[in-house]
């Protein structure tokens, strides 16, 4: 008892800083962000999703996806870091939920530049892959912007509990066999041979129906051949592919 204790004195000398300074510079930074969040608006939720005429689809969706990881890192590490060493203050933890909220306007407009990228591109792994980092950073900061009124909540283990759920719906999702869908729905087989056996259903359905290339029809199934005899054993054995 007398060990924990101490451990709650140290722990509460961390937090001696004045939150005026804190909410000072947290200040500046919304303002930067409020500016940011509102070009974001004016360009894609008022501007009809439409791209500046200087950008591509590729380039607009590339940039703002790592312009949203910088962000959002940096957020995170602001949100710990002040309420590590910072007295609680009401004002402080609203600008603090501010720059998270900030960061949802951010998350959406790099979800609707993917958007914007799949609807010309259509789908692929990695594209699906940015969408569910994105649906990964939404569900952390809303333990964030709990952990901000709320101490006590445990933000650590709702973090390694929501990657893990999340990991897991993805990885029995079956990705392979809802890409092969979209993309055959929207003409688009380019991609399809590299998909693995969970696509077999779409891409046999679409080559007795004639909406795929016979030509890209039998690269597919012959690629996945070749990858099933290499799949020897029991170490590599799959179950999609048996």
């Amino acid at each position: 008892a007398v060990k924990n204790r101490k451990l709650q004195a140290e722990e509460k000398d961390l937090r001696t800083q004045e939150p005026v300074l804190a909410i000072t510079a947290l200040a500046v930074i919304g303002v930067v962000y409020l500016l940011f969040c509102m070009v974001q608006i004016s360009y894609l939720f008022t501007g009809g999703f439409t791209l500046p005429a200087e950008y591509s689809y590729a380039g607009f969706a590339r940039q703002g996806f790592f312009q949203l990881l910088f962000v959002s890192a940096l957020n995170l590490l602001l949100v710990l870091v002040t309420l590590s060493f910072f007295r609680e203050n009401r004002a402080l933890k609203i600008m603090l939920a501010f720059l998270s909220v900030c960061t949802y306007i951010m998350i959406i407009s790099s979800a609707c530049r993917m958007f914007l990228y799949i609807q010309a591109y259509q789908l692929t792994r990695l594209r699906v892959l940015v969408l569910f980092v994105l649906l990964v950073l939404a569900v952390l900061f809303a333990g964030v912007i709990r952990n901000i009124f709320q101490k006590s909540f445990p933000l650590f283990r709702y973090s390694v509990a929501v990657v893990t759920v999340l990991y897991l719906v993805l990885s029995f999702s079956h990705m392979d066999t809802w890409i092969a869908s979209y993309n055959i729905a929207h003409d688009q087989t380019s991609y399809l041979y590299e998909l693995s056996t969970d696509a077999s259903g779409p891409m046999l359905k679409a080559a007795k129906e004639g909406t795929a290339e016979a030509e890209m029809t039998r690269a597919y199934f012959s690629m996945n051949e070749y990858r099933q005899e290499e799949h020897t054993g029991i170490r590599k054995f799959n179950v999609s592919e048996f």
